[in-house]
């Protein structure tokens, strides 16, 4: 029986040259990504904390923009409001943008306002990271400052009124060039406003019924006086003017007026002039006084003293060495002047 032989079949191609040559277009026109190349978008979380105490910062308004070093405007922009815990959480923020990695920046805000006893206080928090670029499950801490404004109203008709007498070293009125009161509550509150001096030196002014027996208030009293004289002292001329201050802690809450002061001003330095630079006189309207109504305003807490000393202005490049050194002359004098007139009150 004859012996049976297989064919052999010629081997079949992989593929022909033009197939290659459509997957490698496919793959190289293929969008980033769809060939496994990874994600394109993340998931990031802003937390908000106050910057004192560190505390999660409940319901602030959260913006997150990202950009690239290519684009001038952002890439990407949305607003998420924190919860109980400080967090916002934004979704499909893209890692990339154009080929340039993204760079993100979140900023915080929230405002609330509160009114006790006629004082409405503004109170603000504001807050920003710096650049961070977008990665996977990323996380941005942001933390918040918080700034308070306070404003309170006039004094009511049946509010305490403050009487007093102003005298000059030698127990004679003087011509006065400003005046004023401010009061701070214990909570931290202020109002300030200008007094009114007669020719003989008495003062009236009507003030808020602040204070208590356990939550005193501090009532402060300016007096500056029209410049009587000149002291040099070295290449700076000073102006010369009385000056009288008064401060003691009050009870006021009861509506009953407070004892009439009794104020001895004594001469001080009020302004100087060193080189060709000089600071300028006090201004005659009180802090958060506009002309001569009432407007009360505050900041909590207190900033600036009442009747402070004057700064003295820059000086121009020409002379900078020589007024440097004498603003140096008029800033000592000027701490020794408060030093003497807190020694006086205490």
């Amino acid at each position: 029986m004859p012996s049976s032989r297989a064919l052999r079949q010629p081997p079949r191609p992989l593929a022909s040259a033009g197939l290659v040559a459509v997957w490698f277009a496919a793959l190289a026109l293929a969008p980033a990504g769809a060939l496994g190349a990874g994600p394109t978008t993340t998931t990031v979380t802003v937390v908000v904390l106050g910057d004192e105490a560190h505390d999660p910062l409940d319901g602030a308004l959260v913006t997150l923009t990202g950009s690239t070093a290519d684009e001038p405007e952002p890439v990407y922009e949305a607003d998420a409001t924190t919860g109980a815990d400080g967090s916002a959480t934004f979704g499909a923020v893209p890692l990339a943008a154009g080929g340039a990695p993204v760079d993100l920046v979140a900023a915080a805000s929230k405002s609330e306002s509160a009114t006790v006893d006629g004082c409405t206080t503004q109170r603000t928090w504001s807050g920003s990271s710096g650049p961070v670029t977008a990665a996977a499950d990323l996380a941005i801490e942001v933390l918040a400052s918080r700034t308070d404004e306070t404003a309170c109203d006039d004094p009511g008709p049946s509010a305490p009124v403050l009487r007093g007498l102003v005298v000059g070293p030698d127990g004679s009125a003087f011509d006065v060039f400003e005046a004023s009161v401010e009061m701070t509550r214990a909570d931290g509150a202020t109002w300030s406003h200008p007094l009114e001096i007669g020719g003989d030196g008495r003062l009236t002014a009507v003030i808020q019924a602040w204070g208590t027996l356990t939550d005193p208030a501090h009532l402060a009293v300016a007096v500056i006086g029209s410049v009587v004289g000149h002291e040099t002292d070295g290449d700076c001329t000073y102006d010369l003017a009385p000056r009288a201050t008064f401060e003691e802690d009050v009870s006021l809450a009861d509506g009953h007026d407070p004892s009439e002061v009794a104020l001895v001003a004594t001469i001080d330095r009020v302004g100087a002039v060193c080189g060709t630079s000089g600071t300028p006189r006090p201004t005659a309207t009180a802090p958060g006084a506009a002309g001569g109504g009432s407007t009360p305003a505050a900041t909590l807490p207190p900033t600036d003293p009442i009747a402070s000393a004057p700064r003295a202005s820059a000086p121009p490049p020409d002379v900078a060495p020589l007024a440097l050194a004498a603003l140096g002359l008029g800033a000592a004098a000027a701490v020794g002047l408060l030093r003497r007139l807190r020694r006086r009150l205490d």
